[in-house]
């Protein structure tokens, strides 16, 4: 079993969210694949527990994910969601004690949209591939034990929270040794643009940069810790870069 600390800061709306990830080794029949067991827990917003209503009701419905049991094809980085069933039972009665201790319109607003999500596998799946920001970096794109094969790509998802989507960003990943060859350093430059529509109808466009790098530990094979940073792009500045999202996951090495 491993446990990471996951911190992802939005600069302009000065907001870091912190909560610790999870990831046990299951065995797995299949040749093609790896199995993992993932869950969460220790949510902090800006170094606080969370206080809003808001907040806790996030937290408190995202606890029905956990723990997450996913099959992970080693060739094409596609997901399995192995106890779906499981999620949709811990999801009820979730439901049930949410109702008994709160009311309100956003309450059912809220309610209605997770229904949508956690009783329809196809719709379970797809939220996990958009949102899981740990997911996308580390699961998808790099078997846990054989990282040479994310040299083969050339793109990588990253969730953006602010949009409530995953960008695709197209570039190069490149390998290198670290000085103190306890470490291999994976690193990965690209670009991804996203579409939207103005107020006004428009068309707009904004172009975006990810600089990720991966230090995977020589010894264990395994990725030690991530520093992913998403730059927007200005057009009238010549490209001038400014931090859009920045993302640290770190190893909790005893």
């Amino acid at each position: 079993m491993r446990i990471y600390r996951q911190s992802v800061c939005y600069p302009k709306a000065n907001i870091e969210l912190l909560f610790d990830v999870i990831i046990e080794r299951l065995a797995s029949e299949e040749p093609d694949e790896y199995r993992l067991l993932y869950s969460c827990g220790d949510f902090f917003i800006d170094g606080h527990a969370p206080e809003s209503f808001i907040d806790k009701l996030s937290i408190s419905v995202s606890l029905a994910f956990y723990p997450l049991d996913l099959s992970i094809n080693r060739k094409n980085g596609t997901i399995q969601i192995n106890n779906s069933q499981e999620i949709i039972e811990r999801w009820e009665t979730k439901k049930k004690e949410l109702l008994q201790e709160n009311a309100g319109e956003y309450l059912l607003t809220y309610i209605s949209q997770m229904d949508t999500i956690l009783r329809d596998v196809n719709a379970m799946q797809s939220a996990i591939e958009k949102n899981f920001i740990f997911i996308n970096l580390f699961v998808i794109p790099l078997s846990i034990d054989s990282p040479v094969y994310c040299l083969k790509m050339s793109q990588l998802h990253i969730p953006s929270g602010q949009y409530g989507e995953r960008l695709l960003f197209n570039g190069k990943f490149m390998l290198e040794e670290e000085e103190n060859e306890d470490s291999t350093l994976l690193s990965f430059d690209g670009r991804a643009a996203r579409y939207s529509i103005t107020s006004d109808g428009s068309p707009h466009k904004d172009n975006f940069r990810a600089k990720v790098s991966y230090f995977i530990s020589s010894e264990m094979k395994t990725i030690d810790d991530i520093y992913a940073d998403t730059y927007l792009l200005s057009e009238d500045e010549g490209g001038k870069e400014s931090l859009f999202q920045s993302i640290r996951i770190h190893y909790l090495r005893n």
